[in-house]
């Protein structure tokens, strides 16, 4: 038994890390995403490896966030699962402790997004609860006939690449980023959201627009023009969604006015956190939405 890190490469281990996510979330499944080449270094498993099956992993997300224009360096923990013939036998916590030693020195602050049922398990960790995040939402407005969005659907590498290159030369700002890591916002389009993604050659912009009924989720904005403003980009979204009524956001704007602050939490789960940019006040859930693509 010994634990092993980061090993996207190795196809064994690799096969047996998702045997365990499919059978401990539903089906999840990393390959897809480690097959289009966005699987990089920002995501690092770290897992209890018994006889060359891996039998307990805590991955780590590098989600550097950017807050006021300065950049924090934040990391996500994830993937937290255990094999149930294993379970109670305290792997987690082997793993928890070396995640510590080798991230903590250089970290501004962990998070994680934990499971209602397992929640005494992270304040050993020095984890705690913060009590939800804010969604800003307002009415959409009505289709604008000018507006020239173009879906780009997420079903070929040459779209991929058009996408995760306007990540790169991004400059739109909201009020709390994440920043250089282009591979988990993929995990996403790539899979889930692969009808979601437009580009509007009149604004050089990006979005990634999810519809929900009559709620149109905007879940990120891209674009290499530093002033582009939030309002000049949602005012032409009506198009994407014509029975929508409610324009959400899966981010913090930069400029509160005018949206609806709503207090929530994730169903089934708590979001929690520790480190000195949580503990100095960082992240307020009273203002702040942790991006909504940033999840893992």
């Amino acid at each position: 038994m010994q634990i092993v890190k980061n090993y996207r490469e190795d196809a064994a281990l690799r096969a047996s890390f998702n045997a365990l996510a499919e059978a401990t979330f539903d089906g999840l499944n990393f390959e897809t995403w480690f097959q289009n080449g966005h699987w990089t270094d920002s995501y690092r498993p770290y897992s209890v490896v018994e006889e060359g099956r891996v039998i307990a992993n805590v991955s780590v997300n590098d989600t550097p966030m950017r807050v006021n224009g300065k950049t924090y360096r934040l990391f996500q923990l994830g993937t937290v699962m255990t094999a149930p013939e294993y379970r109670n036998r305290g792997l987690s916590r082997l793993l928890m402790q070396e995640i510590e030693k080798d991230f903590g020195p250089a970290a501004d602050g962990f998070y994680l997004f934990g499971h209602t049922g397992v929640l005494n398990f992270y304040p050993k960790f020095g984890f705690a609860a913060l009590g939800g995040e804010t969604v800003y939402s307002r009415p959409l407005p009505a289709a604008d006939t000018a507006a020239d969005w173009v879906q780009v659907p997420m079903n070929t590498p040459e779209n991929h690449a058009k996408l995760w290159a306007a990540m790169q030369s991004n400059r739109f700002c909201g009020g709390f980023d994440m920043v250089n890591n282009p591979g988990l916002v993929m995990f996403y389009a790539g899979q889930f959201l692969t009808d979601c993604v437009w580009y509007s050659r009149a604004m050089d912009a990006w979005v990634i627009a999810e519809p929900d009924e009559a709620i149109l989720n905007l879940q990120a904005v891209f674009s290499p023009d530093p002033i582009l403003a939030l309002d000049q980009v949602t005012a032409a979204l009506g198009g994407l969604c014509p029975g929508c009524t409610t324009l959400t956001l899966g981010f913090t704007p930069a400029d509160p006015a005018g949206w609806t602050p709503d207090l929530v939490a994730e169903p089934d789960t708590t979001l929690m956190a520790k480190g000195r940019f949580f503990e100095q006040g960082g992240f307020d859930p009273a203002c702040h939405r942790l991006p909504a693509l940033a999840h893992a």
